[in-house]
């Protein structure tokens, strides 16, 4: 089980707003211990960074769209079909 710390980091870097922090969550999106946390961020990342760096939030979409998080899933989807809005 991965620690608290660094469960914090990653949803702390919901702040960061780059397209580092949006890498980094889509990395930890494939850790099982790490996945609530990197969904968590990663749907709130793509929001903001859709227009500037359309290729890494499509890839991160593209695997939230199966969180079995309907909320997170729904963003995901919603950003898969249009991402302009």
């Amino acid at each position: 089980m991965k620690s608290a710390v660094e469960k914090l980091i990653i949803s702390g870097l919901t702040s960061a707003g780059s397209a580092d922090a949006l890498r980094m969550v889509n990395k930890c999106w494939d850790d099982p211990d790490l996945r609530d946390e990197a969904e968590q961020t990663g749907s709130h990342l793509m929001e903001s960074l859709k227009a500037s760096q359309p290729a890494e939030v499509k890839e991160l979409a593209t695997k939230l769209a199966t969180s079995k998080n309907a909320g997170v899933a729904d963003r995901a989807r919603k950003i898969l079909a249009d991402p302009t809005k």
